[in-house]
């Protein structure tokens, strides 16, 4: 065959493919991993806007992270006049609120600290997201509510155990025995919640046995029916009937010595009868103006529904007070009915047989021991009022300005050891009695 000339084009055969270069591999596209969470523990604490139990806001916010580290702590100022920070149960007082911020600006930092990734923690969680507007999937991507992981629903026992029976239960610890802390309650929101991930569903049994096991502790709101007159639970008027039924809610703490005698320090127990009948006199006014009082804190005693005539009481906080039996069966006689004397400050294993005689400073003064501090007047009154909640107005009545300790003097009266309770002295006790004990 001749090469000569031009060359013909090739074309392949019908039989042969067509070739064409191979299209590079692409691997498959995967979705991006999402960023881990963070685990946040909350707690909101609340003020009273009102009398009743539903006048609540915001006051105080807290967070606490993963590590038990505070993240977020800040007061906010209610848009609404506050009729108590209810301090005995949030810890707040009015001076905290005056310069905070409004709950809107408050929460654009809150925010910034959740982050877009956060599952928050705590106990009772839907309260608190409610009061902070948090949204679901936009504020948080999921919660973890302690109140119900650690609910127990098996028959005959179905309960949700409170925070502090909890913590009491599961980690030996009482995180609520003074002045209510929220960072404490997302602390612990936090520790069990971390308790309940790593523990087996054996474990978890056991768990539940402990805390059925566990004694109860009180909820506030029974044992503080109501705070400067704000009701803590639509139960308050009941709890505080119940309370009255054990003890007066009015209170006299009386010394003997300086008071109803005319001498600092006695070797005996002796009472002058003028000023007995001074005592009948106090304990008359008081009563009758507790009558007038009546309803501005509810509850039995006070007016507040019970049909009951209010009871004042009287607490004997003098050194003689080891001979209750005695003081009582002296007074009754003298005209002062056996029911007003309710009790006596501790005694601690004191024994009037046992301590100096004739000393201006064998107590009421702080003195120290072989091994620790005695405690002073002032605080076996003030033991004997926490031991009672359910006094709402008192008066210390003492020869000795240490049976007061700052922030009492509204409900103290001090008497001259040479005159006693005179009825000026008697005026002011009437007075101080009108005192709410936690303010208004």
């Amino acid at each position: 065959m001749s090469l000569s000339g031009t060359a013909s084009a090739w074309t392949p055969s019908s039989n042969a493919s067509a070739w064409a270069p191979a299209a590079p591999t692409v691997p498959p596209l995967l979705p991006p991993t999402p960023p881990t969470p963070t685990y946040i523990a909350l707690d909101v604490e609340c003020v009273a806007t009102s009398k009743s139990y539903k006048g609540r806001a915001v006051a105080l916010i807290a967070a606490v992270n993963e590590r038990h580290e505070t993240i977020f702590f800040e007061y906010v100022k209610p848009n609404v006049p506050v009729s108590s920070t209810l301090e005995l149960l949030t810890g707040i007082k009015l001076e905290h609120l005056v310069n905070s911020r409004s709950l809107e600006e408050v929460m654009v930092d809150l925010r910034r600290v959740l982050g877009n990734n956060c599952i928050l923690v705590g106990h009772g969680l839907k309260s608190d997201i409610a009061w902070l507007g948090l949204r679901a999937g936009i504020d948080f991507v999921d919660k973890k509510d302690t109140a119900k992981l650690y609910a127990i629903v098996e028959k005959p026992n179905k309960m949700t155990p409170s925070l502090r029976h909890l913590a009491i239960a599961m980690c030996g610890v009482d995180m609520q025995t003074g002045v209510h802390s929220p960072v404490a309650d997302a602390l612990y929101a936090m520790k069990l919640y971390q308790m309940h991930c790593n523990a087996t569903p054996e474990q978890l049994r056991h768990a539940t046995q402990v805390i059925l096991n566990t004694t109860k502790p009180p909820p506030i709101a029974k044992r503080y029916p109501y705070i400067d007159g704000c009701a803590l639970s639509s139960r308050s008027e009941r709890y505080a009937a119940e309370l009255e039924l054990v003890h007066p809610s009015r209170i006299v703490f009386l010394d003997l010595d300086g008071v109803l005698n005319r001498t600092r320090t006695s070797t005996e127990i002796h009472f002058d009868d003028d000023l007995i009948q001074n005592l009948v006199e106090l304990l008359n006014q008081a009563q009758a103006q507790a009558k007038v009082d009546g309803g501005e804190t509810p509850g039995k005693g006070d007016g507040g529904g019970g049909g009951e005539e209010p009871r004042i009481g009287i607490v004997v906080s003098s050194f003689w007070r080891c001979f209750i039996d005695y003081i009582t069966h002296v007074l009754v006689r003298k005209g002062l009915g056996q029911h007003i004397i309710c009790g006596v400050t501790t005694l601690k294993g004191k024994h009037a047989l046992t301590e100096p005689m004739g000393t201006d400073d064998r107590e009421g003064e702080t003195k120290q021991g072989d091994s620790a501090w005695q405690k002073t007047r002032c605080d076996e009154i003030a033991e004997y009022l926490y031991e009672h909640p359910e006094i709402n107005r008192y008066c210390i009545v003492d020869d000795r300005e240490t049976a007061c300790i700052d922030g009492l003097q509204d409900h103290f009266v001090l008497t001259a050891s040479t005159d006693g309770l005179t009825l000026k002295k008697v005026d002011e006790v009437v007075q101080a009695l009108q005192v709410p004990r936690y303010g208004r």
